[in-house]
């Protein structure tokens, strides 16, 4: 019973947003609606496809055109009607609840960013999402004892990547939907979606700081696989799973016994398998990932406006598990009128022995002349101290960081192809499958439609 109040509650959140967003929201005229289709991203295409950059493009594709398509069919003249929520906001909540579960939903992103940290070492895997089970666990599986144990020996801090990779998805997707919304003034009624992301990953913590759901769900997953090891998922609780191997990279990871069935390794962790120490270090991460709510978007505020009227701005804070413990960001939001655009992150990195800091900065689609041709580039700048050896405990930090260029060229009438490169040194930058040096190119095809604003209010006629 009190699940269910829970639940009604969030959902009465989630639609009162919506309407406020809608009601509330101070656009141009016009959005732009940027659809990005991945072709290439090397090397990482080399061993796997797709990398976490193209999964999290195709999901966004997939949410931004069902969206945009509803909204046309039902809302006059586009614009979105907060008084119609009926028609408008609950469907796509209903709709974005379900297609969780559907290839290029949300769950499917979480189960391929999981699946991109396995393929950056050439291991296998198979996406549990394209079962169309009707069971709530959802597994990455057909995952080799052999190659967990040697990642686990040979890549520590990849291993406790491995089970943090599917939360970081969530989170990174919610920052897109929130750059396209306050950059582009696209924004179709995302707010569900956005919600959803949170509230299913400090679902999460909480089923991994519970003793009793923790015990139940791994006591059930253990039986139900059984002795086929191709059939089990790659690590159970994903959050049991990264305290566990966070606070022992040292540790083999046979070390983790025998599989009750008596065969393979027992992959599996439960709350009960966590020392005092690492308990209550997972309970802290459940507590820190409500910071993720501090989320103007959340409440429908895409954008606030300066004093001299000049600037549109935004914050968020983020809480995100990290191979060495976790960051703390502030991202900031800021767009001249009619101008300039600047992404911006304030990252604290957390291990056992420190915190260390980060900066990056962002210009979102700038605007160049190239061939005489109206292009745009994307330069990003990001510098940070982390632990050296991305671990818990390392007692000193190294400094890094990674630069990077997209350029965006027309080939068409509303086509454009676009070109990046990347450079990083070793570190951990979320949505980056490397977490070593790197040198990155990618390539793909966007599809720019300039529309009428479905933010843009008409005046009412005066009564004559």
């Amino acid at each position: 019973m009190i699940g269910r109040i829970c639940a009604a509650v969030l959902v009465a959140m989630m639609l009162s947003s919506q309407c406020v967003q809608a009601a509330g929201a101070d656009g141009g005229d016009t959005e732009l609606r940027v659809y990005e289709f991945p072709v290439l991203d090397l090397p990482y295409n080399g061993k796997a496809f797709p990398g976490m950059r193209q999964s999290m493009q195709m999901s966004n594709d997939f949410y931004y055109l069902l969206h945009n398509s509803w909204l046309d069919l039902v809302a006059e003249g586009g614009v979105n009607d907060p008084g119609n929520w009926l028609n408008q906001s609950l469907p796509i909540f209903l709709f974005d609840m379900m297609s969780g579960s559907l290839p290029l939903g949300q769950g499917w992103m979480h189960e391929e960013w999981h699946r991109a940290v396995l393929g950056r070492r050439g291991m296998s895997s198979h996406n549990g999402i394209y079962d169309f089970k009707s069971s709530s666990l959802v597994y990455v599986d057909q995952v080799r004892d052999e190659d967990l144990i040697a990642l686990k020996r040979d890549h520590p801090d990849e291993m406790v990547r491995l089970h943090s990779a599917g939360f970081e998805s969530q989170y990174e997707q919610n920052l897109e939907f929130e750059k396209q919304g306050f950059f582009n003034n696209h924004y179709p009624a995302m707010g569900g979606a956005i919600f959803l992301n949170y509230a299913s990953n400090i679902m999460y913590m909480g089923m991994c700081a519970s003793g009793s759901i923790s015990g139940t769900q791994t006591d059930d997953a253990n039986r139900l696989d059984g002795a086929s090891i191709p059939a089990r998922d790659f690590t159970g609780l994903d959050c049991t799973a990264w305290t566990y191997d966070l606070f022992r990279p040292n540790e083999a990871y046979a070390a983790r016994g025998v599989h009750p069935s008596g065969v393979g390794i027992n992959r599996y962790r439960k709350f009960s398998d966590l020392a005092p120490e690492e308990r209550d270090y997972l309970k802290k991460q459940r507590n820190l990932s409500f910071l993720n709510l501090v989320d103007p978007f959340l409440f429908g505020k895409r954008q606030f406006v300066t004093g001299s009227g000049d600037w549109f701005w935004n914050a968020t804070l983020r809480h995100e598990l990290a191979p060495f413990g976790y960051d703390i960001a502030t991202n900031v939001f800021m767009k001249e009128r009619d101008g300039l655009g600047i992404f911006g992150a304030v990252h604290f990195y957390n291990n056992d022995t420190g915190t260390h800091p980060g900066i990056e900065v962002t210009l979102p689609r700038y605007p160049i002349s190239l061939f005489n041709k109206a292009a745009h580039i994307t330069p990003r700048v990001f510098a940070w101290t982390q632990p050296e050896n991305l671990l818990f405990r390392d007692p000193s930090a190294k400094l890094g960081g990674l630069m990077s260029v997209r350029l965006d060229m027309p080939i068409a009438s509303g086509w454009e192809m676009y070109c990046e490169l990347e450079g990083k040194t070793r570190g951990w930058v979320a949505g980056n499958e490397y977490l070593g040096g790197n040198v990155a190119m990618r390539l793909g095809v966007t599809k720019v439609l300039e529309m009428k604003s479905r933010w843009k209010v008409a005046v009412p006629e005066v009564a004559k």
